[in-house]
């Protein structure tokens, strides 16, 4: 899952796999930044009496995943690695075929739904014909705008899948939030674009159905534990 935390390095932390969003981090500095706030959606919708929108696959579903597999066509969503380690530094790029309103996000391993761009740091989804969209950004923003994606697992989890999608739409899409941490599921399903159910090791062809009004490109990939961080089953 998405875990953002702007300046004041607010975390959300997670009963899943999960991708860490940190903007506005001091790369130098050895100490991880303080958690601030630690809710998974599920047990947020929980608390507020709400049914959750996520949806978590199973054990035995991150346990006998399909190949890792990306959409076809001229609108394309590519990633720095095929696969990444707990640790590892995620980036995205995106070039689009024609201008409009990018939405770049990911369903992450317990079912949530979550964007990377817009954001507070970046709320111009507005995009031109023939641009290439790399998220983080490399430059461009100030020092405490500044925002990475950090691989990561939670305790008791090994591997987990997630997929990186990519929206075009000809118009700003209805009801998205651009606050950190935001569960965009019940948004983009409304909007027509995420399939009821979608999980993280549904095959991502099956996650997006058809539409006219948007593009949607979607690349999978899977997160394994480093070894050094491996954790054992108790005996």
């Amino acid at each position: 899952m998405v875990r953002p935390s702007l300046s004041s390095a607010v975390r959300i932390a997670c009963a899943v796999a999960v991708v860490t969003l940190t903007a506005g981090c001091k790369k130098e500095s050895p100490t991880p930044p303080a958690t601030q706030a630690t809710a998974t959606p599920a047990a947020e919708a929980a608390a507020s009496g709400v049914p959750s929108t996520s949806t978590a696959p199973t054990t035995a579903e991150t346990a006998n995943l399909h190949p890792a597999g990306a959409s076809e066509g001229p609108f394309q969503i590519t990633t720095n690695q095929p696969s990444y380690q707990t640790g590892d530094r995620q980036k995205v790029s995106v070039r689009t075929p024609e201008s409009g309103w990018l939405y770049v996000g990911a369903i992450n391993a317990d079912g949530g739904v979550l964007l990377y761009y817009p954001n507070p740091s970046q709320p111009s989804g507005k995009v031109f014909k023939d641009r290439t969209i790399n998220l983080p950004p490399e430059s461009g923003l100030r020092a405490e705008e500044m925002w990475d994606i950090n691989t990561a697992l939670p305790e008791g989890v090994n591997k987990s899948r997630e997929i990186v999608f990519a929206i075009l739409s000809h118009q700003p899409i209805a009801d998205l939030k651009l606050d950190w941490g935001v569960d965009q599921r019940d948004a983009l399903t409304k909007a027509g674009i995420l399939a009821e159910g979608a999980k993280p090791t549904t095959p991502g062809s099956k996650c997006f159905p058809p539409t006219d009004k948007h593009q949607v490109a979607w690349r999978e990939y899977d997160i394994t534990r480093a070894p050094e961080h491996v954790e054992k089953p108790a005996p």
